[in-house]
């Protein structure tokens, strides 16, 4: 073991056993203990810490990179980089809203990494943390990005915001979303607000894209015969062509 390591242990042993007085005097020491470790003993600033972090992470040592970064954060826990990393890290080793929040966290507000924001904002989306996903993703910019305006939709719509889920539903479609589920809650907003001819252009739109969906197939079906269209239900449950 190299003289490095070994004094970095006996400063850790040393805060542990500060922690037979008090908790939150043992978190000073040890704190203390590792600002000693980094700048006194071995003179590295944040960036230097950052960067072996990123190796870690370019050589997808992910546990490695999860115990490195959270004892640099103990010293200098507003580190973006580092808090970065660490989200990454939590995020391979199953940690995984953890992950997004701090990835959310290291972000820049006006110019976030767009792919960054898309991975962390998805484990929102995928977890059902709707509430947690309108309040994070509003602090960036993502009007122009077709998916984020439809994972916000449905958040919105999740929380029975509904005009607001149709309105960035419908600013989901403007940027190119073709996909049935964007038009199968338009839909399902608009039959919920009695705009039925509305609400059976958007199913018409989501069958027609995935027939085989028995959701959509369902959701239609019940609207045609809501409104009196029973020769096209009829015709929708013999799995004929519809206008």
């Amino acid at each position: 073991m190299s003289m490095g390591k070994v004094i970095f242990y006996l400063f850790v042993i040393l805060a542990v056993g500060a922690g037979v007085y008090s908790y939150r005097y043992s978190e000073k020491v040890y704190r203390f203990y590792l600002l000693t470790y980094y700048e006194k003993y071995r003179k590295a600033t944040p960036e230097d810490l950052a960067a072996e972090a990123r190796k870690l992470y370019e050589e997808k040592k992910f546990p490695e990179l999860k115990r490195y970064c959270e004892r640099a954060l103990v010293v200098f826990p507003k580190n973006a980089e580092l808090n970065r990393l660490l989200g990454h890290a939590c995020l391979h080793t199953g940690e995984i809203e953890r992950g997004a929040r701090l990835l959310l966290g290291s972000l820049d507000r006006t110019k976030p990494n767009t792919r960054e924001l898309f991975t962390a904002i998805e484990v929102l989306y995928r977890n059902r943390l709707f509430t947690d996903l309108v309040i994070e993703l509003a602090r960036f910019p993502f009007s122009d990005d077709m998916m984020l305006t439809f994972m916000f939709g449905v958040a919105q719509f999740h929380l029975d915001r509904h005009d607001e889920a149709d309105r960035w539903l419908r600013r989901s479609q403007v940027l190119g979303n073709t996909d049935g589920e964007v038009s199968f809650y338009r839909g399902t907003i608009a039959e919920r607000a009695g705009r039925d001819n509305q609400a059976l252009e958007q199913f018409l739109a989501a069958y027609r894209g995935k027939p085989r969906n028995q959701v959509y197939r369902d959701s239609l079906f019940r609207l045609y015969k809501k409104i009196g269209r029973y020769a096209d239900a009829a015709r929708l449950s013999r799995r004929e062509s519809i206008r």
